[in-house]
């Protein structure tokens, strides 16, 4: 699975700030000198929203995407104080 490039980042970030979205709260976020193109936008929510990062609500212009609950569950967990490092891993 290829890794997010740094406008996919910056969108991520903008959900775990902001948790909601729609496409034009996305294509504020860039300055008026960066010329991003909603389509290009809508790819990268596409892709996000594959990853199961957030969820989409809605259709069209009225659409808007939520950072998604599996993701919110598990983003806090600290695997180190859940799984002690003298457990081995059998494979």
């Amino acid at each position: 699975m290829k890794s997010l490039n740094d406008r996919q980042q910056k969108i991520q970030e903008y959900f775990i700030e902001h948790k909601t979205a729609k496409i034009k709260d996305i294509l504020s976020m860039f300055p008026h000198g960066v010329s991003v193109e909603r389509r290009t936008v809508i790819r990268d929510l596409e892709k996000l929203y594959s990853r199961g990062f957030i969820a989409k609500y809605g259709k069209g212009r009225g659409a808007y995407y939520s950072i998604s609950d599996s993701h919110i569950l598990f983003k806090d967990i600290d695997s180190k104080n859940i799984f002690p490092h003298h457990l081995m891993i059998v494979k």
